[in-house]
């Protein structure tokens, strides 16, 4: 747990090689103790950090690590999992495996609608995408719904609304409804016609790939 909070706190401070170091042993030493939590939470913070690296495929080795030492621990059902299961349902979007990537995100689903609200907000945003990236803008509203749902019911913090917020606007611009994005916008008192540009070129963007 020292090796764990200790490398958070030097990834905090920018020495990434260090806090890999300290998170590698971390898993290491869970895994010999027994403490299969703990190891998972740490793989699932390597991920992320790779994810910030654009390390996808390392970030993706970290997610199946995690979910194959719950296997082979008998613990499929762990509740720390779940973000395992929808981080590489997250990834497969990318890599547009989307049929993989579906089930990834339910398996995480199935397991965070009962112990991680906050896991299942992401999961439903993530099939929201899945279901864009599929040109079903029916199925991506009803998920994104489900998503603020879920946000809606926490008041401590905005961090959650604001994430499902963020996502809404991004399926807004890559639907091309920027007649939704300018709202959402002036809803904020943000400058319109700035993130308009913006939200064009990133359409313009799209059609050339």
């Amino acid at each position: 747990l020292n090796a764990r909070i200790l490398g958070l706190g030097l990834l905090a401070t920018g020495d990434i090689s260090e806090g890999i170091r300290f998170l590698e042993e971390t898993i290491q030493q869970s895994q010999q103790t027994g403490r299969i939590a703990i190891a998972v939470r740490s793989l699932i913070l390597l991920a992320d950090l790779h994810l910030r690296l654009t390390q996808l495929h390392l970030a993706q080795a970290c997610y199946e690590r995690a979910i194959a030492i719950v296997t082979e621990k008998g613990l499929p059902r762990l509740p720390e999992v779940s973000e395992a299961h929808i981080g590489l349902g997250e990834l497969r979007i990318e890599f547009n495996r989307l049929d993989m990537a579906e089930k990834s995100i339910w398996q995480g689903l199935q397991i965070a609608q009962k112990f991680q609200p906050m896991s299942a907000m992401r999961g439903y945003v993530c099939l929201a995408h899945l279901k864009r990236a599929q040109n079903d803008p029916g199925g991506a509203d009803e998920y994104i719904a489900q998503a603020r749902q879920i946000a809606e019911q926490f008041t401590v913090t905005q961090v959650d609304d604001l994430y499902v917020a963020m996502n809404q606007a991004s399926l807004w611009i890559e639907q091309g409804r920027l007649d939704a994005v300018a709202g959402w916008i002036n809803q904020r008192g943000l400058q319109t016609d700035r993130l308009v540009a913006l939200a064009q070129a990133s359409e313009d963007t799209i059609e050339t790939h």
